[in-house]
């Protein structure tokens, strides 16, 4: 259960489990975010008159507590310490050197308002580097080159004013430096490009921007279409790499939107060096050319659904909280209504092998796609497509393709 912001787990276990090695054990088999930040051990799990689990009567979890280990060395350490126990709210205690962030209840969102709280106090990382080093010794020890101001201020790119919260800025800039080309990713549903922190983990040395959806932090309305969001993403795109051949992602939704990019890319004279889509397919024709969602799924029951999916989206407020499932309803309505153009170009489309699969495949794309379509298939359902491991996979084929 998601409890005071962090994923919980009850156990009813035998006698001298420890915690701890439970949880060791569930990190070996689970993607990070399915790992419970706490588990509350009980000697029963207390049920309702039918026999259900009674969730109101499971108690609340203790803050998770720092370790007690190494203490900090040096001010490098002391400080990134205390943002730590800062951004988590741990409370219990000093937090030690070595420390995991993610342990403690870290998170997507928290690793963000980590990366904003260091670089105030002049200490440069990137969201990125909190999912791959994780303590605070091994942050220390970074030396990020200086982030370029419309990437990373918070003011986001074309001079948005993004300062009330760097996670939900235009683009996010999940590495903003590396020695490979950038890849550009573009958010699935939901609007916003968090999921991509685990992918970014996989692809060293490789800077990573991912477009984010508006609407969440203030009321701005959405884009018409399809089409029309392409070419917002595709200006701030240009912006932070002027110049192609351009590497472009899309997840679910995401893979409508980074087609239409590539065509206004090619339509324009820039090159489109890699065009991948992770699982995203188009409306049928032939279908009602109107939205699925219906009011039963805007609830409670989806926050709590979504919020321990991993997308940290338990901590929102409730009026980001309402904003988004306005852009949520909004961009289902876009995915419906879209029908894609013609690619001048190939396309690698990385297919989901469990769950409710397309059982045509990446065939649907066949009439989008002048050059090749080159299937990669991935050991997750839909929504897992950015999970731990299929993440990794996923950034190993990436990194061929983009070397």
């Amino acid at each position: 259960m998601v409890r005071e912001d962090r994923l919980t787990g009850y156990v009813v276990t035998v006698s001298g489990t420890e915690p701890a090695d439970l949880r060791s054990r569930a990190a070996r088999r689970l993607p990070d975010y399915m790992v419970p930040a706490g588990l509350v051990v009980l000697d029963a799990l207390p049920l309702t008159p039918n026999g259900k689990v009674d969730r109101d009567r499971l108690p609340a979890p203790a803050a998770p507590a720092p370790t007690g280990g190494r203490p900090p060395a040096g001010p490098r350490e002391e400080l990134l310490c205390r943002l730590f126990a800062e951004t988590l709210g741990t409370g219990a205690g000093p937090v030690g050197a070595d420390d995991d962030f993610f342990a403690l209840g870290g998170d997507s969102i928290r690793s963000i308002r980590l990366v904003g709280r260091a670089k105030a106090a002049g200490v440069r990382f990137t969201p990125a580097d909190v999912f791959v080093h994780r303590t605070a010794a091994a942050l220390a020890a970074l030396d990020e080159p200086d982030v370029p101001a419309s990437v990373a201020s918070g003011a986001g790119v074309g001079g948005a004013d993004t300062s009330g919260d760097a996670a939900f800025a235009p683009v996010l800039p999940i590495r903003p430096h590396g020695s490979r080309p950038p890849l550009f990713c573009v958010h699935g549903g939901v609007g916003l490009g968090w999921p991509f922190l685990s992918l970014a983990a996989h692809l060293p040395d490789t800077p990573v921007h991912a477009f984010q959806a508006g609407g969440i932090q203030d009321d701005a309305p959405q884009p018409e279409s399809v089409s029309e969001m392409a070419a917002q993403y595709v200006e701030r795109m240009v912006e932070i790499q002027p110049d192609g051949p351009y590497h472009i992602l899309g997840w679910s939704f995401g893979g409508l939107v980074a087609h239409e990019m590539a065509c206004q890319l090619v339509e324009s004279g820039k090159k489109v060096a890699l065009l991948a889509n992770l699982d995203g397919f188009p409306a049928d024709p032939a279908e009602p050319a109107e939205g699925v969602l219906d009011d039963a799924l805007l609830s409670g029951e989806l926050r709590a659904r979504l919020g321990a999916a991993g997308e940290a989206l338990a901590e929102l407020t409730d009026d980001q909280y309402g904003r988004l499932l306005r852009v949520i309803r909004a961009l289902d309505t876009l995915a419906v209504t879209h029908r894609p153009r013609l690619h001048q170009g190939d396309l690698h489309f990385f297919a989901a092998t469990r769950g409710d699969t397309h059982a045509t495949g990446a065939s649907v794309w066949a009439p989008h796609t002048a050059g090749r379509i080159v299937r990669h298939e991935v050991d997750a359902d839909h929504d897992g497509m950015l999970d731990a491991a299929p993440a990794a996979a996923v950034a190993r084929v990436l990194t061929d393709l983009m070397e």
